[in-house]
């Protein structure tokens, strides 16, 4: 949570006066200005064998290749994996499966955008 607001008090002192009727500060932790966490919504839309499966998140390729029998849902549980196990981008983002086609990708700094790009014909972005 970002820091947007603080105030400092000062309170006259004299020397030798006792201890905490000097400076004073008041520090507010409320965010005053909340943001919001960007969110992109991923679709396998086409199932190919033996097929890799590439998206780029912060200009960083992540690839899977399906296996010779391959399902929506292997492909979906497959990329949500790759990408939350790999280190370039798992310290920036999320992803999530939601459905057995669907999966999102969300930021995990509120406010903070991440690129993404998909390469690929049997991948598609929602649009948000």
């Amino acid at each position: 949570m970002a820091q947007h607001t603080y105030r400092t008090t000062m309170v006259p002192s004299r020397a030798g006066a006792p201890y905490g009727t000097g400076a004073k500060s008041d520090l507010s932790l409320i965010n005053d200005k909340p943001r919001t966490a960007q969110v992109t919504t991923v679709t396998v839309s086409g199932v190919a064998n033996s097929t890799a499966y590439t998206l780029s998140i912060n200009a960083f390729s992540i690839s899977i290749t399906s296996d010779a029998s391959a399902t929506d849902q292997e492909i979906n549980d497959a990329l949500v994996a790759a990408i939350n196990a790999d280190t370039r981008v798992n310290g920036d983002v999320v992803a999530l499966g939601t459905a057995a086609t669907t999966f999102t990708i969300t930021s995990l700094i509120a406010g903070r955008a991440f690129d993404f790009a998909e390469s690929d014909s049997n991948l598609t972005r929602a649009a948000t």
